[in-house]
């Protein structure tokens, strides 16, 4: 089968990842992750795309300096996760970096980061305007979320999950 688009994930903030200068460590080595995305971008024959954090912590908090080099590399949108790798995936997401990287950028940005379900996901488009939607934990657990959010992109309330749905899923 042939690739759609080659997904980078520079945002994964998991110890044993890191350590191995892999995901959210490439944030705190900008030198790095540049060789690496005109790497990966050279020699890839369908689209590259990139998933960023807001920055290593707060006191390195870099998304405008990282997706503006992503988009002069190439890549075809960014996702953001509004933490930083500090963070992991505790607080809260900040939505206002996602909407400020959606204003900076000429390429789409995908929100990423506490949407739960249909009105998490209609707040956050409305309040940084992204082109997309990306969920992670907000579907464990949830799968109808995707319905939710179907619903609110159709203006109608969501169908409620019965009982029956519910068992028929978790039950294997």
């Amino acid at each position: 089968r042939r690739l759609d688009v080659l997904d980078i994930n520079f945002g994964c903030p998991v110890k044993k990842v890191v350590q191995k200068c892999g995901g959210s460590a490439l944030l705190a080595d900008v030198p790095l992750l540049d060789r690496i995305i005109r790497a990966v971008i050279a020699g890839s024959a369908v689209p590259v795309t990139a998933k960023i954090r807001t920055g290593w912590d707060e006191d390195k908090v870099n998304y405008d300096e990282v997706g503006l080099l992503l988009q002069e590399r190439g890549c075809a949108w960014v996702t953001m996760h509004g933490r930083t790798r500090a963070q992991k995936f505790t607080g809260q997401a900040n939505w206002d970096r996602i909407a400020h990287l959606v204003e900076v950028l000429d390429i789409p940005v995908i929100g990423n980061g506490d949407v739960v379900d249909g009105d998490s996901y209609r707040r956050l488009v409305q309040h940084t305007r992204c082109h997309g939607v990306m969920i992670g934990r907000g579907a464990m657990g949830n799968p109808w979320i995707f319905q939710e959010m179907r619903a609110v992109d159709e203006g109608v309330p969501a169908a409620a999950v019965t009982f029956a749905a519910m068992c028929a899923v978790t039950a294997d």
